[in-house]
């Protein structure tokens, strides 16, 4: 039977000065070579970006719960017209904010790097499920983080040496304007997950479509809520598949 959604969803528009980026851009990934003829091709940019789509592990503490970017294993993805991402949190015993940001990614001379936020939202705090959500219209690659705001944790935890963690790492998801191998098969499952949009999925299905099996552990339930964070997305379940193009 399926268990009713106790979760709430809901966005926030973070200042525009966001809290961890500025105009000088973002550390956590580090600069990329560039070929010195010209621009890099995007399979070469697939092959050189230093992504990671899962962070956290099976504990349920803030810095180290589990957050993963529902994409292919290398974190490189075309989302094609929809711009439908999906987002999993895990299991936790004292929900906190998750915060995403989608930022540039920059060519400098023979490199490449990650530049500052063009948008940043956050989610509310909740237990495990599936977010989906848009990422901004697509020009240019762009980069997607995602991890959750532990600083409410860190203000009542601080040590005899005077701090603690305060946000875990962020999962880092290349995001590119044209389609590579495989990323069909994501939109797919984007696709099968959008048509429950507001109800829920099975844990088993969805580790098995997104090559979740090392993550999933006695901790988290037979099923996932699915919220959506639009009246579109919620809509999708009477329209066709969503195609990522060319």
């Amino acid at each position: 039977m399926t268990v009713a959604l106790l979760m709430t969803f809901g966005f926030k528009s973070l200042p525009t000065a966001a809290q961890q980026s500025s105009d000088e851009g973002s550390s956590i990934a580090p600069e990329k070579q560039a070929p010195d003829d010209g621009e890099l091709t995007k399979k070469l940019l697939y092959s050189l970006f230093p992504g990671r789509r899962v962070v956290g592990s099976t504990r349920a503490e803030c810095t180290s719960r589990l957050l993963v970017h529902l994409v292919s294993p290398e974190s490189v993805y075309s989302p094609g017209p929809s711009r439908y991402l999906a987002l999993l949190k895990g299991p936790t015993t004292l929900p906190r904010p998750a915060v995403v940001s989608f930022r540039t990614y920059l060519k400098e001379g023979s490199a490449y790097r990650v530049g500052p936020v063009i948008q940043q939202k956050q989610l509310d705090p909740a237990g495990p499920g599936i977010y989906l959500l848009r990422s901004p219209v697509l020009r240019e690659p762009m980069v997607w983080e995602s991890s959750f705001n532990c600083q409410e944790d860190a203000d009542s935890e601080i040590g005899l040496l005077g701090f603690v963690q305060a946000a875990a790492p962020p999962a880092i998801t290349l995001l590119l304007d044209a389609s590579m191998p495989g990323d069909q098969i994501v939109a797919n499952n984007i696709s099968w997950l959008t048509d429950s949009c507001d109800s829920n999925v099975v844990v088993q299905e969805l580790s098995s479509r997104f090559e979740l099996a090392d993550l999933i552990n006695s901790d988290w339930p037979t099923e996932l809520p699915v919220l959506c964070a639009d009246a579109a997305s919620r809509t999708s379940r009477h329209s066709s598949k969503i195609s990522i193009g060319s």
